[in-house]
């Protein structure tokens, strides 16, 4: 895409605007604190596991924990789909920690397989920022663990690392596998489904529609035997996901990156603004572009403070985007400027 200087700076404004968030705000954003009294959703899911591990239905026991443990049990948003509880409950806790790490193992590793193709410094960064983004999921235990956002966050890592080595027919896979464990992957199932269309990959897109339409049924399902387990007088929330919480909730997610926890939180800003360059960078794919800008409006328009955990879903989106900022943040100011960014100029030197 080609930027007029005046647009470039408009946007390079933008981005300078977000990074001086607390600047404005005089102090930094981050994850609330657990509420007084309440057991904390780590520990509501591990339990949960443990008695469905015991025989258990998972709609039983998911409804009364919800119940003693004060949570309401309405909107259906608020049950899980039980795919990734009964895994875990068949495999145990331990096991499952253990494939939790292994998983991280192979996004590290793909993922810099992937980009050694570009250069060896994307390489080096892939590694250590894929290793950073997926840190929290692979040493906490056995939390993690419970989080379905962790095991898909796993899936979309290494669907990421397939579309950059071109392998699309394994990064759809990757993707549906997330899409199964987590509905908060549909945004990013979304996106490289209209992309595939877009490109004409017929296979992959015809995989991608399959995979969808086996959810759809899959989650019509669910929120039927979800309805069914609701029994009156349970708490009901009353207000609603989408509350506009804007940047704010971004950078709560963001915190969640292992790389962001072990910086001050005011970096939290500049560190959003720097991922966002990566949108105007050429060689970043375009399943990282469509998903980074979905994720960033989604988040800006729905979420409570609470919801901070998302974001262990789209660690991998904003390490695969960090890889790319450098160049799109060049190709920003380059265009600021009136030149020509250096793809644009080596085919004007083709050309001539």
């Amino acid at each position: 895409m080609r930027l007029s200087p005046a647009l470039a700076r408009l946007l390079l404004t933008g981005l300078a605007l977000i990074a001086a968030f607390n600047l404005v705000n005089r102090r930094p954003v981050e994850p609330p604190g657990r509420t007084q009294g309440s057991i904390g959703d780590t520990n509501l899911q591990l339990r949960t596991i443990e008695r469905i591990s015991r025989g258990e239905g998972y709609y039983a026991a998911v409804g009364d924990e919800l119940r003693r443990n004060g949570y309401p049990t309405s909107p259906i948003i608020n049950w899980r789909t039980p795919l990734h509880y009964s895994v875990i409950a068949a495999l145990s806790v331990p096991i499952a920690g253990k494939l939790l790490f292994l998983l991280g193992i192979a996004v590290v590793v793909t993922g810099g397989l992937a980009y050694s193709t570009q250069s060896a410094v994307k390489a080096c960064a892939a590694g250590l920022l894929l290793l950073g983004a997926m840190a929290p999921a692979m040493l906490v235990r056995p939390g993690a663990v419970g989080f379905p956002e962790h095991w898909a966050a796993m899936f979309i890592a290494l669907s990421l690392n397939a579309y950059v080595a071109r392998l699309w027919m394994t990064g759809a896979a990757l993707g549906l596998t997330a899409l199964f464990i987590r509905e908060l992957s549909g945004p990013y199932a979304l996106v490289c489904t209209l992309l595939a269309f877009r490109a004409g990959r017929r296979r992959e897109w015809k995989l991608w529609v399959a995979g969808g339409c086996a959810y759809a049924v899959y989650y019509a399902i669910h929120a039927y035997a979800a309805v069914e387990a609701i029994q009156a007088g349970d708490l009901v929330r009353e207000r609603s996901y989408f509350q506009t919480l804007g940047l704010p909730f971004i950078f709560m997610t963001l915190y969640t990156n292992g790389v962001m926890t072990l910086l001050p939180t005011y970096v939290t800003p500049v560190a959003a603004a720097f991922g966002m360059s990566a949108l105007w960078a050429d060689s970043a794919q375009d399943q990282l572009k469509a998903s980074l800008l979905l994720y960033f409006i989604l988040f800006c328009v729905a979420g409570q403070p609470f919801n901070f955990y998302w974001g262990y879903l789209t660690s991998p989106i904003w390490a695969h985007a960090f890889i790319h900022a450098p160049e799109g943040l060049g190709a920003l100011v380059s265009a600021s400027r009136g030149a020509s960014r250096p793809s644009e100029s080596a085919s004007q030197s083709r050309q001539a």
